[in-house]
């Protein structure tokens, strides 16, 4: 079967500052990009979740015209 995703999660305490929510998206980034390394797998589509402390789901996500190395 072909893999179709690949995902890195997290539960964290809550984030106050935009400088640690920045270096937290860094650090999930940089899991992700090993793990995709690690299965030699690229792809083209990109979806951030993020649940509140209130347990809200907010979802962003991007196609891009190249694939993510």
């Amino acid at each position: 079967a072909i893999q179709k995703s690949i995902s890195t999660s997290e539960t964290f305490r809550p984030i106050k500052t935009y400088d640690q929510f920045k270096s937290k998206i860094e650090e999930l980034s940089e899991d992700l990009a090993k793990r995709m390394d690690k299965h030699r797998v690229a792809g083209t589509n990109l979806t951030l979740n993020m649940k509140s402390t209130k347990f809200d789901i907010h979802s962003k996500a991007i196609s891009l015209n190249s694939y993510i190395w």
